[in-house]
């Protein structure tokens, strides 16, 4: 074949342009540490890489923020909750002192104050926090869970479910002497107060509407309601009696009665409804409540119920917060729940515990200043038989002002089983939290590994070894000179070198 100078400074000129091209080439993967500047160089590591980012990405959002995010929503709650679990810890302490037989009624005094401390303390608990997210009312994370002021603008129907082990002895003083003009000392003998038992259901708001009074009704394991021995009604009659009544008569439930007591919010049941009780699945309530104070619980996140705006007459249905998700995705396609309901953690019958502590205690201080003022009667009185009716009910008083002392000390024993029950509810509560938690942890640790791995894998699919890219590229440069020095042997010829 015959070969042309043409040719040769052709391929020579080639060759030159060829290795500038990859000298060029090594340059850029020098000056940048990458293996390629476009995808057309190597579409291989250019899909490789596409993919590295996307998976690195995608791990980047799930362990630097939703992880992160979810984290902190926990840990908020968690404090929370074993803030609570503290509280009710120092709560039965304290009850535990309260019940002991040496203390008088100003030393317990000073341990409900205590108490009283502890209860809005648990209450502000309740409307806990994640950067301006309630954390324990469920989906309504923009609505606190109390009352910030004292609400009259709305009227609640309220759908509260009961079950046997619900059902708690209250003691209670029956008759009761009080300082009648004229009354001999027979007459106060006759009135002489008792201590008597009767079995109620707390409701978990007091100050409820007495009219209309509630519904109670007897239900069996499929929902339906039970047919009562005795031809019992099913749901009873309820006798609506103020707390005012004198006697005890608020308490004191006939057999086949079902009385309602609104100031306390209170259910006593005559001792057939006891029994029907015994043989009910749930016994469900349905009661109204249209005032409530600043730091009540708003029922919709604890019950099923419905709203209706007093001025308006705007009617809102609120069904169970049973099940209420609020899900971070922490993986690919993998939801994981952050919250805990606050009904399922922080109980409401402490409260109610501490309240009805309170109510015994001033009990037994309204029978101090009774006793006081027949004193003074005593001290100024000078007819003996005046003297010996006033001697009669002091006596009378006496008596009574010792059942309710007794009272206010099985309030405080039973305050005890009160606070160990929460305690339990919320220990079950911090468990399930807790697995959560961890679980939530150990998805962190095995996502930061992949992000480790695919940071590495996309260093070594997109960046060039630096030790690599300066030999390349010094070997490129002498490739390029070396051609440059070969074109010039070849270019120099003329045709006078032919002849």
């Amino acid at each position: 074949m015959r070969v042309t100078n043409r040719m040769m400074t052709t391929n020579a000129l080639n060759n030159i342009n060829r290795n500038k091209i990859n000298m060029a080439t090594k340059e850029d993967q020098y000056a940048s540490g990458q293996k390629i500047q476009r995808p057309s160089e190597d579409p291989v590591v250019a899909v490789r890489s596409l993919k590295y980012r996307t998976q690195l990405t995608e791990l980047t959002q799930y362990v630097d923020k939703n992880i992160k995010d979810a984290m902190g929503w926990m840990d908020v709650t968690e404090s929370a909750m074993n803030n609570v679990k503290e509280i009710l810890t120092n709560m039965s302490g304290y009850c535990n002192q309260g019940a002991t037989d040496t203390l008088e009624s100003y030393d317990r005094n000073s341990i409900i104050e205590t108490l009283k401390q502890y209860k809005e303390h648990i209450s502000d608990m309740n409307n806990t926090d994640y950067a301006g997210r309630y954390v324990f009312t469920g989906f309504r994370t923009d609505v606190p869970m109390l009352f910030e002021a004292k609400e009259t603008n709305y009227t609640y129907t309220i759908n509260e479910s009961f079950q046997f082990s619900d059902v708690a002895a209250t003691s209670y003083v029956k008759g009761g002497a009080r300082y009648t003009a004229g009354t001999t000392a027979s007459g106060y003998a006759s009135q002489a107060p008792t201590m008597e038992k009767a079995q109620k259901i707390k409701l978990t708001y007091d100050n409820t509407d007495g009219t209309p009074p509630p519904t109670i009704t007897f239900k069996d394991k499929n929902g339906n309601a039970l047919t009562l021995a005795g031809g019992l009604a099913n749901p009873p009659t309820i006798k609506t009696v103020s707390l005012a009544t004198p006697g005890g008569a608020c308490y004191d439930a006939g057999p086949n009665e079902v009385i309602y007591i609104p100031e306390t919010g209170e259910l006593v049941l005559g001792d057939d409804y006891y029994k029907a009780a015994q043989q009910a699945e749930t016994m469900d309530v349905e009661y109204q409540k249209s005032e409530f104070e600043a730091k009540d619980i708003r029922p919709e996140h604890y019950f099923a119920c419905t709203r209706k705006d007093n001025t308006t007459n705007e009617v809102i249905n609120f069904i169970n917060p049973d099940v209420q998700k609020i899900q971070y995705e922490v993986n690919f396609s993998q939801m994981f729940t952050v919250n805990t309901l606050g009904k399922d953690a922080i109980p409401t019958n402490i409260l109610s515990k501490v309240d009805e502590m309170i109510q015994n205690v001033n009990a037994v201080f309204d029978m101090d200043a009774e006793l006081k003022e027949v004193e003074k009667l005593m001290e100024s009185e000078t007819d003996k038989d005046k003297l010996a009716a006033l001697s009669e009910l002091k006596e009378q008083l006496t008596t009574e002002q010792t059942l309710k002392k007794k009272i206010l000390q099985e309030s405080f024993a039973s305050g005890i089983t009160t606070a160990q029950k929460a305690e339990e509810k919320i220990n079950i509560a911090c468990s399930n939290h807790g697995s959560r938690y961890k679980r939530l942890e150990l998805t962190n640790d095995r996502l930061s590994s992949q992000k480790t791995d695919f940071k590495k894998m996309l260093d070594e699919n997109d960046l060039v070894d630096i030790e690599d890219a300066i030999v390349n590229y010094k070997s490129a440069e002498t490739v390029y000179n070396a051609s440059l020095a070969a074109a010039a042997t070849v270019v120099k010829n003329t045709l006078l070198d032919f002849l």
